[in-house]
């Protein structure tokens, strides 16, 4: 299924090259996800600052106002999944800091046990 239909349908068959770099930017955006879906932030590191200078090196350029329609609209889904990805690295933060909690409840439990022990 295709989170993001409306890029397919806003792009033309012979895109040319500033709508090939906005399609780029979003397939990136959606792979992002995908890794972050998985837990794979490593990557998702990597292939964000990919994105990072693509971004920079579209809006480097001169955005005439004919581009403005499909320029706001790749934009705005590329915005909804970097919200996604923003709240899935939230929810791995907060697991990892329970996690960490766990293990240090863990090690002051041994450690008492070894204290008593002796």
């Amino acid at each position: 299924m295709n989170a993001f239909p409306a890029v397919d349908n806003a792009l033309p068959n012979n895109p040319t090259a500033y709508e090939q770099k906005l399609s780029e930017i979003l397939t990136i955006s959606q792979t992002m996800l995908a890794h972050a879906r998985r837990g794979e932030w490593p990557e998702l590191t990597q292939i964000e600052k990919r994105r990072g200078k693509l971004l920079e090196d579209f809006f480097s350029q001169t955005i005439t106002p004919e581009m403005a329609s499909i320029i706001e609209e790749v934009i705005r889904q590329v915005m909804d999944v970097d919200k996604e990805v923003i709240a899935l690295g939230e929810e791995m933060q907060k697991q990892m800091g329970k996690d960490l909690r766990e293990i240090g409840k863990g090690k002051t439990a041994t450690r008492a046990y070894t204290e008593n022990s002796r």
